[in-house]
């Protein structure tokens, strides 16, 4: 008996430790492996509005469904940029070289993988007077994994600035995202990065989680037994 109380404790630790759901990540240094960068350089020079789809190469088709059309492109050449508000008039230009971006606030970005990944993101930033921000991860048949509202959970810590972002992604325990979408705001897009290798290995205090579960159910145990 003490024996399967003891694997029971692992398994429930272990479950606690790696859920299935989807986690945040703020850095490009969450993606695992060699990650794949599509910088959209192909597409530098004069802005394209289009609901595409576009084939950016390595596997991603980008569409959006913006009544407006997104645009794609860094501006060059047409004395254009993308700016938008969001409290220090941050813009976009063909310093990014190409990037992609929703157009009026509404609609969304949406990358699909012709293979699943596990970790999906890319650098971003937006205007924060046309509502939610929300990142998405969705399965093969279209259907939402996980998203996350990022003005309310993970706000641009610097918003201003010219060219400015910070990383936001989603990783996944399997490899089951079959796109990434970014959506419900005036949303801007650079190096989209993506991996299918796998999750790290648990950490140190995952094991500490573990020999705790254990230790917790030997006490019990070891008090009924007197």
């Amino acid at each position: 008996m003490p024996a399967r109380l003891a694997l029971l404790a692992i398994t429930l630790a272990l479950t606690a430790a790696n859920p299935s759901r989807a986690d945040l990540i703020t850095t490009a240094a969450g993606v695992p492996g060699a990650a794949t960068v599509i910088d959209f350089s192909q597409f530098s020079g004069p802005f394209v509005r289009t609901n595409g789809p576009l084939d950016l190469g390595a596997g991603v088709t980008f569409t959006s469904t913006s009544p407006n059309l997104a645009v794609v492109g860094d501006g060059a050449g047409t004395n254009q940029q993308y700016g938008f508000s969001n409290g220090q008039g941050v813009t976009w230009d063909a310093g990014r070289v190409g990037f992609v971006g929703l157009n009026f606030g509404s609609g969304d970005l949406l990358f699909r993988f012709d293979t699943p990944v596990r970790v999906a993101g890319g650098l971003v930033n937006w205007d924060t007077h046309f509502g939610p921000v929300v990142l998405s991860a969705l399965a093969a048949d279209g259907s939402v994994l996980e998203s996350y509202d990022l003005r309310a959970v993970a706000p641009i810590t610097r918003p201003g600035g010219l060219n400015y972002g910070e990383f936001r992604g989603i990783a996944r325990a399997d490899a089951d995202i079959a796109a990434l979408r970014l959506s419900n705001g005036y949303a801007v897009l650079d190096d989209l990065t993506f991996s299918a290798a796998p999750v790290a290995v648990p950490e140190p205090a995952t094991f500490i989680l573990m020999a705790t579960g254990v230790g917790g159910v030997v006490l019990i145990r070891r008090r009924r037994a007197c």
